[in-house]
């Protein structure tokens, strides 16, 4: 018996065979495209930070062992905020938390017509940050007035980055005070007593989720009128705070004066240390902290100075706070990180892992490179463009945009890679770099900035040292100011210089003294070359030591007026043994021989 198929059920048929052989074409013909798999990786994977700290974030995109790049990758997370929410590098900003808190990281790759989508997502943990100690000392700490009469109060607060507009003031006791917020405030003793009568005046910080609480209290004696009064003093130390590391050592200087703001020198002053260390000396007008030389975690110690008074003059004290840092060698600390623009190079061998002071990098050498857009941190160096022939550089990692490849070139220092290129142009890069060596470099509209810090020397400078220089083309020296430095500073011009044997250091912690005209400093950042040209250089100098002729040393702060005749202003001389500070200088251009720019590990 036969079936018999109606047209429209056969025609049904006919049609869906037609369209299995279309997409069988089409799949085979490559019309119809599947996505393909993708791998997503993050760095770090897992983190602890600080609350209210940064962290860089890198994410990875691969597809068959191949880096995709330009594919926007989108991030969230659970606590926090981001500088960007899309791109391969973030920077993500912890939130302020007061116990331990976990968050999640995520970043996503959306998918598109030839590749699939992915997702992955991080965790770490948020801590809190540790309130910092904070000490309350008044000048003068005690006092005798006379019924009727008035005294001014100063209060100190350390660290000086404390907020001390929440400084407060009251009083136990008979009289005045004429502002009850603030720094200062004034005692107004009552008219009338008949006999001696103490009061205390209590100075408060309350605190902050930054700074813990402190409190001081003076002590006043009021005398009916006819009594003859010992006079108030006041103590002061230089510094008031410093940052050392261990073993390192600092000169504390005393200065005692009277009422009238007379110093008086012969007076007994006594040292007193609170914490690790040691005193050089516990009597005098100055004393050598020395610290200890191992310590675990960051410490606080007090340095105290005394005058017990006498029968003419009553007691007075004063506090100094050091801050010891110990020494941790972590790679994100000590690199120099190298970000360009544009990078040109020719010739390149990229080979590696070696090993440079104990740590596994990848060396990179060169036979020309150029740069545009270059700013290398640490020691605050930048320029619109640098051409740097015969280069070796010593990275732990590289990432930018190669165009040969047409994709991210990513390279961490740890990794076997060997590469060799005639060309190599690279984009919108980040390099970290422990090492870089050339025969020359040559620099154009240079910018050499220091670290600022706050506080009453709010910058770290650069020290320029040098033992022989020509100074040509006109040069001068000015009184100036540069932002907070108001007259604490010299302008130095400059037409061309010639520098020998120069040596430019950044500083991990500097202090200095402008009374004694000295200062101490440890390095960690320091570029060196035989021979250097500056061309039309303005710089701010904060610090300045050098000889000419056959002079002496001469040395002077940026407070102090140039005392050698001619120095205000030449056209030509030669110093010797020169160290300028720098906070901030600008130069057209800037030439190197023979440059290498390292790190210092203790």
């Amino acid at each position: 018996m036969k079936m018999k198929i109606s047209k429209k059920k056969f025609l049904s048929i006919i049609i869906v065979i037609i369209l299995i052989c279309i997409i069988i074409a089409t799949y085979f013909t490559g019309l119809i495209i599947i996505p393909r798999s993708t791998k997503l990786s993050v760095t770090p994977s897992n983190f602890v930070i600080e609350s209210g700290s940064n962290l860089v974030f890198t994410a990875r995109l691969e597809s068959d062992n191949f880096v995709l790049t330009g594919k926007p990758l989108y991030w969230s997370a659970s606590e926090g905020s981001f500088d960007k929410t899309v791109g391969e590098m973030v920077t993500y900003i912890a939130p302020t938390v007061v116990e331990n808190k976990t968050v999640t990281i995520t970043v996503s790759f959306q998918g598109d017509r030839e590749y699939q989508g992915v997702k992955v997502t991080v965790t770490g943990i948020i801590y809190p940050r540790k309130a910092v100690k904070t000490t309350l000392t008044v000048n003068p700490p005690n006092f005798e007035i006379e019924v009727g009469k008035s005294i001014s109060l100063t209060a100190t607060l350390l660290p000086l980055s404390a907020s001390p507009e929440l400084i407060s003031w009251s009083l136990e006791g008979p009289g005045d005070l004429s502002a009850r917020v603030g720094t200062s405030t004034t005692y107004t003793a009552p008219k009338e007593i008949s006999e001696k009568t103490t009061v205390k005046i209590i100075v408060n910080f309350p605190g902050t989720s930054e700074y813990q609480s402190s409190t001081f209290v003076c002590e006043g004696i009021i005398h009916p009128a006819g009594v003859i009064l010992k006079k108030s003093t006041t103590l002061t130390i230089e510094p008031t705070m410093s940052t050392l590391r261990p073993s390192e050592k600092i000169v504390l200087s005393a200065t005692l004066k009277d009422s009238e703001g007379n110093i008086l020198p012969d007076k007994l002053l006594i040292w007193e240390l609170e914490g690790p260390g040691d005193l050089s000396t516990r009597v005098g007008v100055s004393t050598t902290y020395t610290a200890p030389k191992e310590i675990s975690e960051r410490i606080t110690v007090k340095v105290t100075v005394k005058f017990e008074g006498d029968e003419y003059y009553s007691s007075s004290n004063m506090i100094a706070i050091i801050e010891i840092i110990p020494v941790s060698v972590k790679l994100e600390e000590i690199v120099y990180v190298l970000t360009f623009d544009e990078m040109s190079l020719r010739k390149v061998r990229i080979e590696g892992p070696i090993k440079i002071h104990n740590i596994e990098v990848t060396k990179v050498i060169a036979e020309n490179v150029d740069i545009k857009g270059f700013n290398l941190s640490r020691i605050g160096l930048s320029s619109s463009t640098a051409e740097i022939p015969s280069v070796e550089l010593y990275l732990t990692s590289l990432m930018a945009y190669s165009r040969e490849l047409g994709k991210t070139l990513t390279i961490q220092g740890n990794e076997k890679v060997s590469y060799t290129y005639e060309t190599l142009t690279l984009e919108k890069g980040t390099i970290k770099l422990i090492r870089l060596s050339a025969e020359k470099t040559s620099l154009k509209e240079v910018k050499m900035i220091g670290e600022y810090i706050g506080g009453s020397e709010p910058y770290v400078p650069s020290i320029i040292n040098t033992p022989e220089a020509e100074l040509l083309e006109g040069y001068s020296f000015t009184a100036s100011s540069y932002n907070e430095l108001v007259e604490k500073v010299h302008l130095f011009t400059l037409g061309k210089g010639i520098v020998k044997d120069i040596t430019i250091v950044h500083p991990i912690t500097y202090h200095l003294d402008r009374v004694r005209n000295s200062y101490t400093f440890q390095s960690k950042w320091t570029a060196r070359a035989s021979n250097s040209t500056f061309i039309n250089a303005q710089a701010y100098i904060i610090y300045i030591n050098f000889k000419v002729l056959n002079l002496g040393p001469l040395i002077f702060t940026g407070e102090d007026m140039p005392y050698l005749m001619g120095m205000e202003k030449g056209y030509g001389g030669t110093i010797t043994d020169g160290s300028i500070h720098v906070v901030y200088a600008t130069l057209d251009q800037m030439f190197f021989e023979k440059i290498v720019i390292d790190i210092v590990l203790t």
